[in-house]
């Protein structure tokens, strides 16, 4: 049986090294500003592979929040963008006027 190249990529020692650099700066879910336990490809590696360790293709996100982004990838609808605001009063929407701190 072949092993999954995903699973493969998963494991590797650059993917490790880049989230944990990109966890250490980015601690909070980008969604829902919750604290984040996922660092997320925005483009699916599988649709993009070249973008795989692109540090402008990656988010931090909670498992509640991934979970959504994933079921709406897999049925090819947009993910419902949240509202409101993180526990520090910052607005989760990263397209906010005031998301730019």
């Amino acid at each position: 049986m072949m092993d999954d190249p995903l699973a493969s990529f998963y494991r590797t020692k650059q993917w490790r090294k880049l989230r944990a650099q990109w966890r250490k700066r980015n601690p909070s879910c980008r969604r829902c500003g919750r604290k984040a336990e996922l660092v997320d490809h925005i483009v699916d590696i599988r649709t993009d592979p070249t973008r795989r360790l692109d540090w402008f293709n990656l988010q931090s996100l909670c498992w509640a929040c991934h979970n959504e982004k994933t079921a709406a990838d897999k049925a090819g609808r947009p993910v419902r963008p949240h509202s409101g605001c993180t526990v520090d009063g910052w607005p989760t929407d990263p397209d906010h006027p005031w998301a730019n701190r």
